[in-house]
């Protein structure tokens, strides 16, 4: 009995090291590739797979420090970004990686932390500049849009007062001729909120005859003064003159496989 247990002691050692033993790394690499030949300057040579070799929390600056050698600024602050607006020279960038919003030189590079410490969003995904220099962050956790000065300090909450139960997602913002226009993913309208008077408007939604929105998700000015809003669900973009409350319709008509010609009505 003493051998067999000493066998099956043996066997079970030797089947939980065989169990634990690291596998062998294997490189796959690929044939010599040069683009866009192999007389060119500069030149890029692919010289197998990186993301198996790459660390999984920060592929893409390694890739760009393995091709292009470290910035002069150093690496930058983003992690997940997302909407992106100017305030003067800087570029702020909502960071869901983050929860922050991450300011950056145009000039340099250089990216530090933007914002006000006693208030900093949970998750931000879009942000607006106004005229004034204040700047509108949009949230969907909090399901608010923040209102700080240019110099980042606080200033309020903006929420409809008609959403008591908070089911607001804001999921894009842009103020156009003094109006603060929210696409809120969660109510399914674009929320507005007149700056100078400091009050809400009767929210934008499409006219009847209209596909209804399903999750608005990003709002822009068109070429004509017009809004244009993306439904990430009905995959349309919408146009409406605000001040109007018109909806305009898309009208396409093809006239080569390269070349359409568009009408509005």
């Amino acid at each position: 009995m003493r051998r067999w247990a000493a066998a099956a002691s043996v066997l079970g050692a030797m089947m939980a090291g065989a169990g634990c033993a690291p596998r062998p790394t294997v490189m796959n690499f690929e044939p010599l590739v040069c683009f866009p030949d192999d007389r060119s300057e500069p030149r890029v040579v692919v010289l197998g797979r990186f993301d198996t070799c790459l660390p999984i929390t920060d592929p893409t600056p390694a890739l760009s420090r393995f091709l292009y050698g470290p910035a002069d600024f150093g690496s930058t602050l983003l992690r997940n970004p997302q909407g992106m607006a100017l305030l003067g020279d800087q570029l702020l960038v909502c960071d869901q990686g983050r929860s922050e919003v991450i300011a950056m030189s145009l000039s340099s590079g250089r990216s530090w932390r933007w914002g006000d410490a006693r208030q900093q969003p949970r998750c931000p995904v879009d942000v607006t500049v106004a005229n004034d220099g204040r700047v509108y962050v949009a949230d969907t956790t909090l399901r608010a849009v923040l209102v700080y000065e240019s110099s980042g300090t606080f200033v309020e909450m903006l929420v409809p007062p008609d959403n008591p139960e908070r089911s607001s997602r804001p999921a894009g913002v842009l103020v156009m001729d003094g109006v603060l226009y929210i696409a809120d993913a969660g109510r399914r309208c674009v929320e507005r909120w007149a700056l100078n008077e400091r009050r809400w408007l009767e929210p934008l939604v499409p006219q009847a005859g209209q596909p209804t929105f399903a999750a608005p998700v990003a709002v822009t000015r068109g070429p004509q003064g017009e809004l244009l809003v993306v439904d990430a669900v009905r995959r349309r973009i919408y146009r409406v003159v605000p001040g109007e409350n018109r909806w305009l319709r898309w009208s396409i008509r093809a006239r080569h496989a390269c070349r359409q010609e568009w009408t509005h009505t």
